[in-house]
């Protein structure tokens, strides 16, 4: 629970700070680095199927050398923790990071991807939305909004 509050005040003040509302005096140094990874390919990236949160299926062959590679890449870091969403994608891609760091992945299901309904587990149906989205329409939509 305390690492739960830490984590929410860290966010709290990482959002205030990026929106300009609260202000680090220069003479404060604040040492802290954030990495951003997202999970490598799994089977279902492999196969072109869109996952969001209802498909949960484990890295490929691809995405598990994909994984080595970012934790070779990261092995030189000082990494202290690592978070994960509870998806085997991301814990299988988070747990190759921290091999090198000797430290456990922390999971929550708070940090899944969003969930996308009735185009979960799907192809031909998310590619036809991708090219909605992306068509002439949506991006009226998105200018007289």
């Amino acid at each position: 629970m305390r690492v739960n509050k830490f984590i929410k005040f860290s966010i709290w003040i990482a959002w205030g700070i990026l929106r300009g509302k609260i202000f680090i005096p220069s003479n404060v140094k604040i040492d802290m680095k954030v990495i951003l990874v997202r999970h490598c390919e799994s089977i279902a990236n492999s196969k072109g199927i869109h996952q969001g949160q209802r498909v949960d299926t484990s890295l490929s062959e691809k995405g598990k050398e994909q994984a080595r590679k970012v934790a070779r890449a990261l092995k030189d870091e000082k990494i202290e923790s690592i978070y994960s969403s509870d998806l085997k994608r991301a814990m299988e891609t988070a747990q190759e990071i921290a091999k090198f760091h000797n430290i456990k992945v922390i999971s929550d299901k708070r940090l899944r991807e969003f969930d996308s309904g009735d185009f979960t587990h799907l192809k031909d149906r998310w590619e036809k939305f991708m090219k909605f989205k992306d068509s002439e329409a949506t991006s009226q939509i998105a200018i007289s909004l």
